[in-house]
């Protein structure tokens, strides 16, 4: 008696732990480690940047741009300045991140809250360090600091010669790529997965657009940063996915059954 209690308790182990490691769609373990160790050097990289010398542009440097040829793409931008825009495109950012974050709740996804949140934050820190670094490297000025219409004042700022990368463009991308790949491997079965792309991609262009439309980058800005973006959101969820999900589990109750019977 005991040891048939012993055979269907090994039995059942086998199984749960089986069915467990074969049902994660993401896993965090050793081979997901280098994406931790990146965006840790990312952003240890970011703040030394960040930390440098940063000089605001002087009326006599914003005079000399006046001269200065732009790509051709990029002169669309220049005689754009609007702060209405500016707000909706800070809005429609913060809806992309909260949507990517909230989906920590869906049903499906809070069974592996851990890993979905490690995700989330490697995303955000590769993609925001990434552009951090980079307006820390460049400094371009924003195409408001060629424009007439923008005050003196505004753009004898910092933050007016963090044009390239646009963050706003990169992090939207990133993070409703990251919803959107997630989503479609969370419920394959699923018949909407165009919409929810269509849906994502929607919103982060929207937002990227924006930035454009309202002055604060170049096209050339954007189109960088979303495809930085929209790399990092494929990217990590690829080395997160579980390789063992598709395959067919093999309990090994014979091999079991025949160890156990020795006893």
């Amino acid at each position: 008696m005991n040891k048939m209690r012993f055979i269907i308790f090994v039995i059942i182990i086998e199984i749960i732990t089986t069915n467990l490691i074969y049902a994660q769609v993401y896993v965090s373990n050793e081979d997901t480690r280098s994406t931790m160790v990146t965006a840790g050097v990312v952003l240890g990289l970011a703040y030394s940047v960040r930390s440098s010398d940063f000089e605001p542009l002087t009326e006599t440097s914003i005079n000399g741009l006046m001269n200065k040829q732009l790509l051709q793409i990029n002169q669309f931008a220049v005689n754009n300045f609007n702060d209405d825009l500016a707000l909706v495109s800070d809005v429609l950012l913060a809806l992309s991140i909260s949507i990517s974050a909230l989906q920590v709740f869906d049903g499906r996804v809070k069974d592996e809250w851990t890993t979905y949140g490690m995700m989330l934050l490697e995303t955000g820190a590769i993609s925001g360090g990434l552009t951090t670094i980079a307006k820390g490297i460049v400094r371009d000025a924003r195409p408001y600091v060629y424009s007439p219409d923008a005050p003196l004042e505004f753009k004898q700022t910092i933050d007016a010669r963090q044009s390239f990368f646009s963050g706003h463009a990169c992090l939207s991308f990133a993070a409703m790529t990251l919803f959107a790949e997630t989503y479609s491997n969370y419920y394959p079965d699923n018949s909407n997965h165009n919409l929810i792309w269509l849906g994502a991609m929607s919103l982060a262009s929207t937002t990227s657009i924006l930035r454009v439309l309202s002055g604060r980058h170049f096209p050339i800005d954007i189109l960088v940063g979303a495809a930085i973006g929209f790399t990092a959101g494929k990217l990590i969820p690829h080395i997160h996915e579980n390789s063992n999900q598709n395959k067919i589990p093999d309990f090994r109750i014979n091999r079991v059954l025949n160890v156990s019977l020795k006893f």
